[in-house]
C-alpha cells in the first residue's frame, strides 16, 4: 500500500513541476479584472436583425429579438446608454406596430 502512495506522490510532484501546470488559471480578485466591451460586430448583427424584422413589418419578432438583446453583457459605464437606446427603439417599434394595427 505504501508503494502505491509513493508512486502517486512521485506522479503528483512530476505533474506539478510541468510548465503547463504552472500556467493554470488561479483565483483573482474580480475588481482587478478589466471590463471588456461587447463585440461591436455582434451588436451590429443583433440590431440588423431587429431592424430587418421591423422593415418587413414583423414587429412581434422584432420586439422578441430586442428582448433577447437585453441579455447581452454591457459594462457599467455603457449600460445606461445601451438601455436608453433599446428603450427608444422599443417605443418606435411599438408605435409602428400600433400604426399598422390602426391602418
Amino acid at each position: 500500500m505504501k508503494k502505491n502512495h509513493a508512486i502517486f506522490l512521485v506522479i503528483a510532484v512530476f505533474l506539478a513541476s510541468l510548465p503547463i501546470m504552472q500556467n493554470m488559471p488561479r483565483h483573482v480578485n474580480p475588481s482587478e479584472i478589466p471590463e471588456t466591451s461587447p463585440n461591436m460586430v455582434d451588436l451590429l448583427s443583433i440590431y440588423t436583425i431587429i431592424i430587418d424584422r421591423a422593415v418587413f413589418e414583423d414587429y412581434v419578432e422584432s420586439l422578441r429579438n430586442l428582448d433577447e438583446s437585453m441579455k447581452t453583457y454591457i459594462p457599467k459605464d455603457l449600460k445606461y446608454i445601451y438601455d436608453r437606446f433599446n428603450e427608444l427603439l422599443r417605443n418606435e417599434i411599438d408605435m409602428l406596430n400600433l400604426s399598422l394595427i390602426h391602418i
